[in-house]
């Protein structure tokens, strides 16, 4: 009766066995390769034979007290090679990943304004953490804490503290809003403005009111409304109408700090006391886990760099953590 030939098995080959092989041919031969490998010889030659059994096939041929490879072995150690660099890479990825040397950072804001000072500080932080691969996510701006729970990003800076279950939120700075007025308007001379101060002006928005934190903040307290309400994305255009004398605008201080330096806009205090925002920094909670490292820094630049923080009129935030339900 002729001897049916056995199937190898489909689990005969792990990391542990690719390396073994390659060990023994680069060492050349089982004692340096058991050395290599922390393993008795004896262990090794067992582990071999146990390989082939599974495989069907002879790796090495014995031939006296030398070892040599066989075209299966030859075609299985060369094979071999790739995998073992391509799974040492990605361990090696993973333990970097675990230690915050690499990484994922996507970010948005609620203001489209926020990204003229961004990109400099994205710079400063990729020189300190090559590693890291971060970016801005424009199209999330509209909602980012929407993209934020749905993991199209990893970090939301925000004005409000956001509802969405499993979200925290680290302080960041404060910051002022201010009407702005071309500089030979009425209310260019004026302490601060009431919203009786704005019933007969036409008042140029980012967003619409219903989305707006500022008007719904200030306007919702009263009956009082602007006489017209235009909505334009684009900043610089606003800036440009209200400079024409085309309506006025509410932006923050730091944002429009050169155009008050030249004289050609006004800012003007909303109430006696100004009206203030505190910006954090919204990521999704990591459960039984601190946030990476990187993003603690990121975070810690993020306070002490940006172009808000030197422009703050009240004093920095509290640095606590603010967690969603």
């Amino acid at each position: 009766m002729s001897r049916e030939r056995s199937t190898p098995r489909t689990d005969a080959l792990d990391f542990r066995r690719l390396r073994m092989l390659v060990a023994i041919v680069d060492q050349g031969g089982m004692t340096r390769a058991a050395r290599h490998l922390h393993l008795s010889q004896s262990a090794l030659s067992h582990q071999l034979r146990q390989l082939e059994s599974e495989l069907g096939a002879p790796v090495f041929l014995r031939l006296k007290r030398r070892l040599v490879v066989t075209d299966a072995g030859r075609m299985l150690i060369e094979r071999a090679r790739p995998i073992l660099n391509e799974l040492e890479t990605l361990a090696d990825d993973v333990r970097q990943h675990a230690t915050g040397a690499r990484g994922r950072l996507r970010i948005a804001t609620e203001c489209y304004t926020c990204y003229e000072w961004l990109p400099p500080l994205l710079a400063r932080f990729r020189t300190r953490h090559p590693g890291v691969d971060v970016s801005i996510v424009a199209e999330a701006t509209d909602d980012p804490i929407a993209s934020l729970v749905a993991g199209a990003i990893d970090l939301a800076i925000v004005t409000r503290v956001p509802e969405a279950a499993g979200v925290e939120c680290h302080p960041l700075f404060d910051d002022e809003l201010l009407i702005v007025v071309p500089a030979e308007h009425p209310l260019a001379g004026a302490a601060h403005v009431r919203p009786s101060d704005l019933a007969r002006e036409r008042l140029l928005l980012y967003t619409p009111p219903a989305e707006n934190n500022f008007y719904r903040d200030y306007f919702g307290r009263t009956a009082v409304r602007p006489a017209r309400i235009d909505v334009i994305r684009v900043t610089e255009a606003i800036l440009s109408m209200v400079r024409s004398g085309l309506g006025v605008t509410v932006a923050a201080r730091w944002a429009i700090a050169s155009q008050l330096r030249s004289g050609r806009l006004v800012g003007v205090r909303i109430g006696p006391r100004g009206f203030h925002r505190s910006w954090m920094g919204a990521m999704r909670r990591v459960r039984g886990a601190a946030q990476p490292a990187f993003v603690t820094e990121f975070l810690r630049q993020l306070r002490e760099s940006v172009e808000p923080v030197r422009h703050a009129t009240r004093r920095p935030a509290r640095r606590s953590v603010i967690r969603s339900a």
